[in-house]
């Protein structure tokens, strides 16, 4: 399959009557804006835009060079009763099993494309970090027939771990989950087709806790925009883990993970602004105290009277406290607020809880006002650090919905209209970045909308869904 118009991807998003649909096919497009870069570069190698790149612009597609396709691995590990606790270390060698057979089976091109990945000798160095060895498509023998033989399985181990990808929406609770309840399905296609692939282009890519790049999944193929402005010879940068986290929670993964210490520009700003011996005790404390309610969503349904109340008072303490400081600048607020995403959304959820006792209009107008006026503060500290997340979207559809509702219900038009207009602008931009702009088609657009807000009010995740 072909990219026609990098300004339309919905061929390949809405893939409904091509063979993209059945995770067989290769794509793969490189815009001309990128190159790779070797010398320039903070860590030997990454991406570097060749011009100015506007958000939401095609920086490129790529297919998985070698993969762990979905229907096989579940046939393999189900016989075999893997247990869930076990089964992303079983998919990891169901992964290494297929680059051995590439390795035995001399596949030059695929061979290359992870190998690359290992590093090389200063003479084939440029060969190796090529597009075309990338994407899997240098038949060249790069490798001597005693390099491959000397690879054990440790290092086809250490490339997995550092460079394969899986939709970000997975994990391997929902994917056991999964296959027990569709046991007696037939029809697999809804599912992801791979659990696990290689792709080499993609792991090129430097990490920033607040990157430049945003990346999306399509029947297995991987589809990566800009999410902000990107200036000529600036390197293109994207998060290796959920970076909705606070700093030293992000520090510490990235240190176990990735063996690193984060110095991007968000780490940056976060050490220096937020020593504890340089806080006033009032926003350290507010910070320590909102902590325990920002590690993860809370089932707000089931949650008692008390909890719900201890949680709000102590979000609009932090509001008051930290984010009204003037002790702290514009940036790290930004990024303190998207450092407590979850906080945020338990508290929205909390409130929204709440609606069903409201008994009067103007209450339930005010419990929506203060939703959407903290709502908004988030989306703009997305915008800043985090522009075009899945976090990202699900606040847009809520503030959308707010919106309407309380533009349906207001006796004054005039001034709800204003809001419903702005918030309907802010889902399209939004979507048109992560997604790219469907040939600025509304029915393409609405579709879009349509299908994220399906897919992100799901309890159980996204795992039942060709892309988010």
């Amino acid at each position: 399959m072909e990219i026609h118009d990098p300004s339309d991807l919905s061929p390949l998003y809405f893939a409904e009557n091509n063979s993209s649909k059945d995770g067989n096919v290769s794509v793969n497009y490189v815009s001309p804006s990128i190159s790779i870069g070797i010398e320039d570069v903070a860590h030997g190698r990454g991406l570097i835009a060749t011009k100015d790149i506007e958000e939401g612009e095609l920086l490129f597609v790529t297919s998985p060079t070698i993969s762990v396709d979905h229907n096989t691995a579940k046939q393999i590990l189900t016989e075999q009763n893997v247990p869930v606790s076990k089964l992303e270390e079983a998919i990891i060698d169901l992964l290494i099993e297929n680059m051995y057979k590439c390795l035995q089976e001399d596949v030059n091109a695929i061979l290359n494309s992870f190998l690359a990945l290992m590093g090389s000798k200063s003479d084939v160095e440029k060969e190796i970090y090529s597009m075309e060895t990338l994407l899997g498509q240098n038949d060249d023998c790069l490798f001597s027939r005693n390099e491959v033989e000397g690879i054990s399985k440790s290092h086809l181990k250490n490339i997995i771990l550092k460079n394969a990808f899986g939709p970000d929406f997975l994990n391997y609770e929902k994917i056991a989950k999964h296959w027990d309840e569709r046991e007696e399905e037939s029809d697999q296609c809804q599912f992801v087709p791979n659990l696990l692939g290689i792709f080499p282009l993609a792991a090129m890519l430097n990490h920033s806790c607040s990157g430049n790049a945003v990346r999306t999944f399509s029947n297995g193929i991987m589809i990566v925009h800009a999410s902000k402005t990107i200036t000529a010879n600036e390197e293109i940068l994207w998060s290796y883990i959920p970076s909705t986290k606070e700093f030293m929670g992000r520090r510490r993964t990235l240190k176990k993970l990735h063996k690193f210490v984060c110095m991007c520009n968000k780490c940056s700003i976060e050490s220096k602004q937020l020593k504890r011996d340089i806080l006033p005790l009032t926003l350290r404390n507010s910070i320590d105290e909102s902590s325990a309610w920002n590690t993860r969503l809370l089932d707000v349904e089931n949650c008692d009277e008390d909890t719900k109340r201890m949680l709000c008072t102590t979000f609009l303490s932090m509001e008051e406290t930290v984010f009204a400081s003037a002790s702290l600048s514009t940036d790290v607020k930004h990024m303190l607020r998207t450092d407590f995403t979850n906080f945020h959304f338990n508290f929205f959820n909390c409130m929204l809880s709440s609606l069903g006792q409201c008994s009067h209009p103007v209450q339930i107008r005010n419990v929506q006002d203060m939703i959407l006026k903290v709502a908004t503060h988030l989306h703009f500290s997305f915008v800043f650090s985090n522009n075009a997340s899945t976090e990202h979207l699900s606040l847009l559809h809520l503030c959308y919905d707010l919106a309407n509702s309380i533009h349906r219900n207001n006796e004054d038009k005039s001034n709800s209209i204003t809001k419903v207009r702005f918030w309907t602008e802010q889902m399209k931009r939004t979507h048109q970045i992560r997604y790219g702009k469907m040939g600025d088609d509304v029915e393409k657009i609405r579709r879009l909308l349509v299908h994220t807000k399906s897919v992100l009010r799901q309890r159980d995740g996204m795992a039942a869904f060709n892309f988010l």
